[in-house]
């Protein structure tokens, strides 16, 4: 906010010398230069306000490109959660056994032909499947 304001003073400051300095070359028979200087000074601000108008449009388009991006991250992670999902329940009907579980709620699962999956619980619970020792 305080960037604002001391933006629009300075944007006033110079209108008004703009102006007093195109009254003067007027009043003092040069009315040619002094339209000059309004019209440099109409033409500056038509640039700025273009510069402005780029700016902002690339902002937009920057934060629509930000937004489709995370759209599709999201939905690459969600694919990959479907692909755990189905993993998980794969193994998990291909065995039988949970061959190690902590009081941390982390289930360590054994698979033929898949490896080992560690299972982080989000909380501890008291049902939680004893681990069953192989042998």
């Amino acid at each position: 906010m305080k960037r604002f304001f001391i933006q629009l003073t300075i944007e006033y400051a110079v209108l008004l010398s703009a102006a007093v300095m195109a009254a003067l070359l007027v009043r003092g028979g040069q009315p040619a230069l002094g339209l000059t200087v309004i019209a440099l000074y109409g033409a500056v601000n038509l640039v700025r306000l273009m510069l402005d108008k780029i700016d902002a449009e690339y902002t937009e388009e920057t934060k629509i490109a930000q937004l489709r991006n995370l759209k599709e991250r999201l939905r690459l992670q969600k694919a990959r959660k479907r692909q755990l999902e189905l993993a998980l329940l794969d193994a998990a009907t291909e065995t039988l056994w949970v061959s190690n579980v902590t009081r941390d709620g982390v289930y360590t699962i054994e698979t033929p032909n898949r490896g080992c999956f560690v299972i982080i619980g989000e909380e501890e619970t008291d049902d939680a499947p004893e681990a069953v020792e192989e042998g």
